[in-house]
């Protein structure tokens, strides 16, 4: 009972959905549209383009999210809103959350000083945010304009704060100037 590719798609039921122009609602074990504007709920959802929300075990999204992507694994180009899953990866910038047990947050190229980035969950790992937070058991950053907070925090560079068990971050020589238990704080110049 597969349903073929049509031009434009408001209501779709099945066990393999597929629609070029997706507006409206799509619900089935395999749900997939090239420019989706509504809701994915299914087993595995997957689009190019989505202006709405995905509900499912596997949401996969290759350019853009605008709104909501909730599921065991969560991917996306980029993410204005938010991501929620046991796993979170995205590949550019969020905009946004990503809440989950692992959130990648892969590039945020060309992040603004608007940009209001947050991380929660177990393990976090991003490559910069900027005026946002990083709240989990592990915290990593390449850069970090903001607040962490967990068990071990870890930035390389920006200006922050972090409150952990442990905190490193990047120092002088000495190395015991990097390490420091309950509070760590960077400022560049």
């Amino acid at each position: 009972m597969d349903n073929e590719t049509v031009e434009r798609n408001y209501f779709r039921l099945g066990i393999n959905n597929d629609a070029n122009e997706l507006r409206g609602f799509q619900a089935g074990v395999v749900n997939s549209a090239r420019d989706a504007m509504g809701v994915q709920a299914g087993g595995m959802n997957c689009s190019e383009n989505l202006d709405g929300i995905q509900v499912g075990v596997i949401n996969l999204n290759n350019c853009g999210v605008t709104g909501i992507q909730a599921g065991a694994v969560n991917h996306a180009g980029w993410v204005k809103g938010i991501q929620a899953g046991a796993v979170n990866y995205v590949d550019g910038s969020v905009r946004g959350v990503q809440i989950g047990g692992v959130n990648i947050l892969k590039s945020n190229a060309g992040y603004s000083k608007t940009l209001k980035d947050f991380q929660i969950g177990v393990f976090n790992t991003a490559k910069r945010i900027r005026g946002g937070a990083q709240v989990g058991l592990v915290n990593l950053i390449e850069r970090m304009d903001g607040v962490q907070l967990g068990l071990v925090c870890k930035a390389s560079e920006g200006d922050f704060l972090q409150l952990g068990a442990l905190t490193i971050r990047p120092g002088s020589e000495k190395w015991y100037t990097r390490f420091s238990p309950l509070i760590g704080f960077h400022t560049e110049e």
